[in-house]
């Protein structure tokens, strides 16, 4: 399969993105942002929302402090499960994911979170999530010269958004 000109540009804008979003003057404010969660902790009580905000906290670290993404992921990855929580499962499993791409782990361990994490999407129906798993497919196939998969991947998380009307903002997010 050849790349047309239209495949050549969602590549290289994605990429572009993919490569603007990981600045390291903006540590700071990643800090206080994973900071001002971790303070969340202490006042929640509901499981689930623990749960969720674990994830968010994992997410936070995601650019500064990769091991803490892991450390709160998985404490994420074990409340969801004992919690039966999908959704929950579904973003401890999309973090961990993050974290071995981060980490430069092989190409099957980090697919094999981001499946998992897309399967649970698809289960819960959630579209973004689809669509940004897809993405973040998209992105290891790259990694591993798998260009034409890559593209359609990519291609495949614009046609979700797209397909399920999500605004034009998060269409250009991925």
């Amino acid at each position: 399969m050849q790349f047309n000109s239209t495949q050549k540009y969602i590549f290289l804008l994605l990429l572009l993105v993919y490569s603007s979003l990981n600045s390291p003057i903006l540590a700071q404010n990643f800090t206080t942002v994973s900071d001002s969660l971790i303070n969340l902790l202490a006042q929640q009580e509901d499981p689930t929302a623990r749960i969720d905000l674990y994830n968010d906290i994992a997410y936070s670290f995601r650019r500064h402090q990769p091991d803490s993404l892991l450390l709160y992921a998985t404490i994420a990855l074990e409340e969801a499960e004992q919690q039966q929580y999908k959704k929950g499962l579904m973003i401890a499993h999309k973090n961990i994911g993050i974290y071995r791409f981060k980490q430069s782990f092989p190409a099957d361990s980090i697919l094999q979170a981001y499946e998992t994490a897309a399967s649970y999407a698809e289960r819960i129906n959630d579209v973004y999530q689809r669509a940004a798993l897809a993405n973040n497919i998209g992105l290891v196939k790259n990694t591993q010269n798998k260009l034409n998969e890559a593209t359609g991947y990519f291609l495949e998380a614009i046609n979700i958004l797209r397909d399920n009307n999500h605004p034009p903002t998060r269409l250009e997010g991925l």
